[in-house]
């Protein structure tokens, strides 16, 4: 089961980031009115600078896409905060469980 639920994880992790790095191409070409093949290369690089490719990737999700400000900040911050939610709910659990003394 745990193989099964590893391998979903991954899954949705390359599609998050994919998504995520697909909204950085289209702001890019958007931007700087450049071909998509330079927006690609282009976002190879900036994609993993972190606060400039996660707010490039934001505003290309609201500025290209036409997403309002909380569709964009699920794409780029829910996943944070679904980790936070779920490492809070299993701490919880393992406090009234007495596993964690």
């Amino acid at each position: 089961m745990a193989g099964i639920l590893g391998t979903i994880l991954a899954v949705g992790y390359l599609g998050l980031g994919l998504v995520q790095w697909w909204a950085t191409i289209d702001g890019l070409e958007y931007w700087f009115d450049i071909s998509g093949f330079m927006a690609f290369i282009l976002s190879g690089f900036i994609a993993y600078i972190p606060l400039v490719g996660t707010i490039a990737g934001f505003k290309g999700a609201m500025d290209v896409w036409g997403w309002d400000f909380m569709q964009a900040a699920l794409l780029f911050f829910g996943p944070f905060i679904a980790i936070i939610i779920i490492s809070i709910f299993g701490g919880v659990i393992d406090k009234i469980s007495g596993r964690n003394e």
